[in-house]
């Protein structure tokens, strides 16, 4: 008789325990719920110099980011992204720990600069590399961070790139691309076609050809986007898609202009 008491006893907690399971953290159902903590971040730098005189050095200048926040583990995604794409804009190895490859890399350009000039004394220009980089948007749902790459060693340009990353921070920090951001990346398209053709001062009906790599036939998504205040942010870097000579390209496409092609709700509060 006690058995038969205690079997719906157990079959109720069963129950409960089962319907009451908590659920994953950062959702009720399926609804986002936006964590009412914003990331920290501050910018910290890495340097180094060496001149043979006055009138010729190197210089490694590194103003990176380093992001924290309550939340250790989305702190920690978004700020190893964020270093990853650091080193990989600088050629440094991605093996090691990041203080460590960022001050290797200053190193073998100090080393390299004065193996140049004991090689080769009658060479007298200045090399540098430089990063510079902030935040954009920083709030509970979203971070978006820039990287600025500069890098001289000679020769008839510079070597210049940008880096931009959102962060998606109400799904564990995942970096946003670019179908994540707008509903119909095809019709996307036309507006950045038409917005490069304007960055480079281009009639609307020219032929964006004239201006690609030779052999692409059409402007694709940029590799770098990231939602901004007023809307969403596009850069081609050189090489990217046209040559050198024709330069890198910022598109910024506000939220009134990409219409019902991006959800700015769901990023900016």
């Amino acid at each position: 008789m006690k058995n038969q008491h205690l079997f719906p006893f157990l079959a109720i907690i069963a129950t409960c325990l089962f319907a009451c399971k908590p659920k994953n953290a950062g959702e009720v159902g399926n609804t986002p719920v936006f964590s009412a903590d914003t990331l920290k971040y501050e910018v910290r730098k890495a340097g180094k110099r060496y001149c043979v005189n006055d009138e010729q050095c190197a210089d490694y200048n590194i103003f990176h980011l380093i992001v924290s926040g309550t939340n250790a583990p989305l702190a920690g995604t978004v700020r190893m992204l964020i270093q990853m794409r650091t080193l990989e804009g600088l050629g440094g190895n991605k093996a090691l720990p990041f203080d460590l490859a960022i001050d290797s890399v200053g190193l073998v350009f100090i080393e390299d600069f004065i193996q140049l000039k004991r090689d080769n004394p009658r060479q007298t220009f200045n090399q540098s590399i430089q990063l510079t980089s902030n935040v954009l948007l920083n709030n509970p749902r979203i971070l978006t961070a820039r990287m600025n790459f500069h890098s001289f060693k000679g020769g008839a340009y510079p070597n210049i790139s940008t880096a931009i990353m959102s962060f998606d921070l109400q799904r564990d920090g995942a970096e946003l691309k670019a179908a994540d951001l707008v509903r119909d990346t095809a019709a996307l398209l036309p507006m950045l076609d038409k917005a490069f053709k304007e960055a480079k001062q281009m009639q609307a009906n020219d032929d964006i050809t004239k201006l690609l790599t030779p052999g692409m036939k059409s402007l694709p998504l940029p590799a770098n986007v990231g939602v901004v205040p007023q809307g969403i942010l596009f850069v081609y870097n050189e090489d990217e898609v046209a040559p050198r000579a024709v330069g890198s390209a910022d598109i910024l496409l506000t939220w009134e202009q990409l219409g019902d092609l991006a959800d700015k709700s769901r990023w900016i509060q």
